[in-house]
C-alpha cells in the first residue's frame, strides 16, 4: 500500500530484494531460506508476466505449488544481477526505481 512506485509483484520483489541484500551486506550474514533460486531467470519471467493484482501472499510467501518466498528470492536474484551488471553497490542501487533495477539486471 502507498508504494510510490506502484503496485505489482515485480515492484514488491525488487523492493524486498533490496532489503534482503542490504541486510546480508550490513548484518554480515545470509538468510539461507532466501537463497537465490537455481532458475532465477524463469522465476523472474513468471513474475513479470503476472497481472498487477496478483495475490501478494501467494507470490511473496507461500505459493500453492509448494514454492516459498518466490518474490523475495527473485528480488534478491534481480538485485544481485543488477549489482553485478552495473558495478553499483547496494546503497547506491537503492536510489534507483524498481523498474531501473530490473533493467540493470538484464544480461
Amino acid at each position: 500500500n502507498d508504494n510510490k512506485f506502484g503496485s505489482g509483484i515485480p515492484i514488491a520483489a525488487v523492493n524486498e530484494g533490496l532489503a534482503v541484500v542490504f541486510s546480508e551486506h550490513y548484518a554480515d550474514g545470509t538468510f539461507e531460506n532466501l537463497a537465490n533460486p537455481d532458475n532465477g531467470e524463469q522465476w523472474l519471467a513468471e513474475i513479470l508476466a503476472l497481472p498487477v493484482d496478483a495475490n501478494y501472499g501467494q507470490w511473496m510467501n507461500q505459493h500453492s505449488d509448494g514454492r516459498f518466498s518466490i518474490g523475495y528470492r527473485t528480488g534478491k536474484f534481480v538485485v544481485n544481477q543488477a549489482m553485478s551488471n552495473s558495478g553499483i553497490g547496494i546503497l547506491d542501487l537503492s536510489t534507483y526505481s524498481p523498474t531501473e533495477i530490473l533493467e540493470m539486471s538484464e544480461n
